[in-house]
């Protein structure tokens, strides 16, 4: 009997044969997987790579002066200066980048209430005879009760050079105070109608007892900046800024609770106020992750113009009724210095 074309060693051969391409198809098959596996892994984190989450977190001071202004023709009668010298605050920021250059920053700050100075109200109520000396003064203790800031920005970050980007950016801020004037002192004089004597320190020091006036200020505003950012060998990185606005307005509410048969209340309305801000920081990073930065900004508010309307407030009286409206008869200015101390982390 002639033997098989496939004899045993030949069925060997191919069974061999067989398992080797079984194995290289799997072997295959595994390359292909990882590699799939591989490719889709870098994909991901290159999606994920095109935006860079932030969040920051920072304790500072601010100290500052707000100003109260009462108008009558142009003309100031009355001026209350109401500190925050200074306050202490803490923040949260979250700042969301992305590698072509867009970048979107929300920046919430709440100070701790407390005693921030002494508050001074000043009138000048001999300025219908051309008068613009000082006639009354009170001094009281003045009490940060809420400062509470919110800022978001949007904008492009432009790269210069190898270590500099310019960075156009829009923003909208918040801003809400209020504070309390308690205890202390006023020298008013004698007279009960102008023309007054004008004041003098040396007049007697009549006591105020408890809380006489609360004052709230809350500030809304569109604006436009430019930041320069670079860094500094390794490490450092600095970033300067300068943003403007000619559209504040602000809300205005002045209770004065004098502990009498009627209470009166003001409200202001007040408009096209011009903003301006400086600010600067210098960051070290830590890690590839973590950064460490020392903050600076100085925000001015001024020009503010509107219309006061008066609500007497008494058990005799219906609640909100509006006494009288004067037009352009009240202001007000705000000024603050923010120095911080703040840590980022790169999530």
């Amino acid at each position: 009997m002639q033997p098989s074309a496939f004899d045993s060693t030949s069925r060997f051969r191919y069974g061999e044969g067989m398992r080797c391409v079984s194995a290289a198809r799997r072997s295959l098959a595994r390359v292909l997987a990882c590699t799939a596996l591989l490719a889709a892994t870098r994909a991901s984190a290159a999606n994920t790579e095109r935006f860079s989450l932030e969040i920051q977190s920072r304790v500072g001071v601010q100290i500052g002066l707000a100003r109260e202004l009462v108008y009558s023709g142009g003309t100031t009668i009355s001026e209350l200066l109401w500190p925050f010298q200074p306050v202490l605050y803490v923040g949260t920021a979250l700042e969301l980048r992305s590698r072509f250059g867009l970048f979107v920053l929300l920046d919430a700050r709440s100070a701790f209430p407390g005693r921030s100075g002494a508050m001074e109200n000043s009138d000048y109520l001999n300025y219908e005879l051309g008068d613009l000396r000082r006639t009354h003064y009170s001094r009281q203790d003045c009490y940060t009760e809420r400062a509470v800031t919110l800022d978001v920005q949007a904008g492009w970050s432009f790269h210069l050079a190898r270590q500099l980007h310019l960075e156009p950016f829009l923003a909208f801020g918040l801003m809400q105070y209020k504070w309390t004037a308690r205890d202390g002192y006023f020298q008013y004089p004698t007279q009960t109608g102008p023309p007054y004597d004008s004041w003098d320190p040396a007049w007697a020091k009549v006591p105020i007892s408890g809380t006489s006036i609360i004052y709230q200020q809350t500030y809304l505003f569109p604006a436009a900046g430019l930041a320069l950012e670079t860094t500094l060998g390794e490490r450092f990185e600095a970033r300067l800024s300068f943003s403007v606005s000619p559209l504040v307005f602000c809300r205005g509410l002045d209770n004065h609770v004098q502990r009498t048969a009627v209470d009166t209340d003001y409200y202001d309305s007040l408009r096209f106020g011009l903003l301006l801000e400086p600010a600067a920081s210098l960051g070290l990073s830590l890690n590839q992750r973590a950064r460490l930065s020392l903050e600076a900004s100085y925000r001015r508010i001024s020009g503010l113009l509107g219309d006061t309307a008066v609500v007497p407030a008494g058990p005799s009286l219906p609640p909100g009724q509006v006494s009288a409206t004067y037009k352009d008869g009240a202001g007000a200015s705000y000024d603050a210095l923010s120095l911080a101390l703040a840590i980022a982390i790169r999530l």
